[in-house]
């Protein structure tokens, strides 16, 4: 008799809730060409890996800005706040581990006419146990 086991909790809901703060878009996506009036978090599954217990995922952020030193404040302000995820609970989800896999990127966003800095990080949780 085989079960179905309960799915990982997705990681982009998980940190939309856990990065949200006034005056802060956090989002899974942007449109082309949408501007920012505020500054805004956009959160990317990238790939990672499971071993049927604990999920891995690679998660790529990218913080825009007007300015590249408000950019880059978001950055600090994000990657302090996902690294301290790690042995907490966000969304009702225990996060095991949060670290960063790469250090960030600027990247100039001419479309959108913002600072847009990227970094990746990859966080650690394992399956509810039941639905």
């Amino acid at each position: 008799m085989s079960s179905v086991l309960p799915a990982f909790p997705d990681v982009e809901v998980v940190l939309v809730g856990g990065l949200t703060q006034p005056g802060r878009r956090v989002m899974t996506m942007t449109d082309e060409g949408e501007t920012f009036e505020t500054d805004a978090v956009v959160i990317e599954r990238i790939g990672g890996t499971d071993d049927g217990i604990t999920d891995r995922p690679d998660v790529e952020i990218s913080c825009y800005s007007r300015s590249r030193a408000a950019a880059q404040a978001l950055t600090e302000a994000v990657r302090q706040e996902i690294l301290a995820m790690g042995g907490t609970k966000v969304g009702g989800v225990l996060i095991d581990k949060a670290q960063g896999i790469d250090s960030p990127k600027p990247i100039i966003d001419p479309v959108r006419n913002v600072r847009r800095i990227v970094t990746r990080y990859r966080l650690a949780f394992r399956r509810p146990r039941s639905q």
